[in-house]
């Protein structure tokens, strides 16, 4: 089988254009007609360019690579001369071009012009190629295939033209990290002078530990503070809670961007928190709930700073303070940006259910810091019995996999049950929407189905024996599973010291409204929603 197409599929547009859009390579339709951008991701692609006034006819639009590769998979296609060829051709080109604004789609475009990849976190953010400025996005064969990325896809492609048009210019910031004493003093009078605070920490990884806290009180000016206390012995520093308590506790409006996570921790530390009133995860949630929620997405759907989430955050104990420090300003000024973008946003509806939701964090808080006292005599008596169960039913379908002649394995091998029941057992293959071959709960009931369909319709015993064996072995690995979610998930969960298990309820939910839940800050508890009632 050929590698790639025969056909060369060329750029097009004019050479002249503020836009030029740079995709991976070409698909079926575009291989066909040797045209870009056509079926429906085509469509999606000119009615995105037309909904701000500009036709297809006055962007540029190119691929990584010139010709279709098998299958649409590039990754053999590197080997040919027709991959070498495109991206000389590419290359050269972009030395003499003008462009204004290269839109790179996708991962490997934007790898190609920036040297890095992930264009779902860069998607939205300005880098520079050359003397031309580079805004990644995401591909509109992706948006067709997943209507959610519909949204930024958009963004984007207004943000492309506005800075295409009037230029773009890097935003300043006013930042002040870890001041010390004196700096501290003018500081506070400035902060408690503020019309808003907006507000966020950063925690030592899987504890109530502050690190530093960051406070905003505009969209460009924010102060970092660190904590001066130890965490081995003395968690909050003097000057650290002294400052960060006139803060906190003043009337003065907060916002935070996931304030539960926040609020709950200061108090883990005895701080009180007053003022908070907005919270802009709760308002992404309420106005966009089918959309992500955190403060990355959020920063690139309404303000002008680029990505900048990989900064500073690392788990390790020796983490730079300047990098942290500057990380934690940008979110507080984040914060505030994303605030005012989505203060037009809001009609009554939506400021009503937004005010709905905020009235539940006192109740979710109250939920998740109490916890459930566990029954130690009870969690071992359950350990034992579920632990009896299992065995038991490994050890028949053990039994089952000698009958069939393969080595011992366990259910959650999945490569290994995808072999036994669609090679040995000779079950119809069952396939994810992707097309990928499953054995998950779904598939092994679908099977289930069709052995007690295949048993009801033979008519002697002899014939159903074999049957009812491949039944049997479908019962076991569900039941089987059951008992191992029922003991890693349920039984077997780490606890708090005070012998309680707690779960993290996220009172923002589900895009339908719901709540859902977690394990506890620390790793420890459960999903304490689906807790399962049927008896043992």
């Amino acid at each position: 089988m050929k590698l790639v197409s025969e056909r060369r599929v060329p750029h097009e547009g004019p050479e002249d254009a503020e836009l030029f859009f740079i995709g991976e390579a070409p698909g079926n339709a575009e291989d066909a007609l040797q045209r870009q951008m056509q079926g429906k991701h085509g469509e999606l692609f000119d009615i995105a360019l037309s909904t701000f006034g500009v036709e297809r006819e006055h962007v540029r639009i190119g691929n990584l690579f010139n010709y279709q590769p098998a299958k649409n998979d590039l990754r053999k296609a590197h080997t040919t001369w027709q991959y070498e060829e495109s991206r000389t051709y590419l290359a050269e080109y972009l030395k003499t071009c003008k462009h204004k604004v290269l839109i790179p789609m996708g991962n490997r475009a934007m790898d190609f012009l920036l040297g890095f990849d992930g264009v779902e976190k860069h998607r939205g953010s300005v880098y520079k190629y050359r003397n031309m400025l580079v805004l990644p996005t995401v591909h509109p064969f992706i948006v067709s295939r997943e209507a959610s990325y519909g949204p930024a896809f958009l963004k984007d492609i207004e943000k492309a033209i506005r800075i295409a048009k009037k230029g773009w210019t890097e935003p300043k910031f006013n930042f002040i990290v870890d001041p010390d004493v004196y700096q501290l003093e003018g500081l506070l009078q400035t902060l408690l002078a503020a019309p808003r605070l907006y507000v966020d920490i950063e925690t030592k990884k899987h504890t109530s530990y502050i690190r530093c806290i960051g406070f905003a009180w505009s969209g460009h000016d924010a102060v970092c503070i660190f904590n001066d206390g130890s965490y081995e012995s003395n968690p909050i520093g003097p000057n650290f809670r002294r400052v960060v308590s006139a803060l906190l506790e003043s009337n003065i409006p907060k916002t935070f961007h996931n304030g539960m996570f926040d609020t709950i921790m200061l108090e883990e530390n005895g701080f009180t928190v007053n003022g908070w009133d907005y919270d802009t995860m709760v308002a992404q949630h309420v106005l966009q709930p089918e959309l992500q929620i955190g403060l990355d997405y959020c920063t690139s759907m309404y303000t002008n700073i680029n990505y900048y989430k990989d900064d500073g955050k690392e788990s390790s104990d020796r983490i730079d303070r300047t990098k942290l420090g500057i990380y934690n300003c940008k979110d507080v000024v984040a914060t505030a940006q994303v605030q005012a973008g989505q203060a037009s946003e809001f009609d009554d509806t939506t400021r009503r259910y937004y005010e709905y939701k905020m009235k539940q964090i006192a109740l979710a808080k109250h939920f998740s810091k109490t916890g459930m006292l566990v029954d130690e005599v009870r969690r071992n008596a359950l350990k034992v019995a579920v632990g009896d169960k299992l065995d038991r039913d490994y050890m028949v379908f053990l039994g089952i996999q000698n009958m069939y002649n393969v080595e011992p394995f366990k259910v959650s091998q999945h490569a290994k049950i995808n072999s036994f029941l669609y090679e040995k057992l000779g079950l119809p293959v069952k396939t994810t929407s992707e097309g990928k071959i499953t054995s998950g709960e779904d598939a092994v009931v679908a099977l289930m189905s069709t052995v007690e369909k295949k048993i009801q319709d033979l008519k002697t015993e002899a014939g159903k024996q074999g049957w009812q064996v491949k039944l049997a072995a479908l019962k076991l690995i569900l039941r089987i599973r059951g008992y191992e979610k029922l003991l890693s998930s349920y039984i077997n969960v780490d606890v708090s010291p005070d012998g309680r298990a707690r779960s993290w309820y996220k009172f923002w939910g589900t895009e339908t409204g719901r709540w859902s839940a977690g394990s506890w800050y620390d790793g420890t508890g459960l999903n304490g929603q689906t807790i399962p009632r049927e008896s043992v």
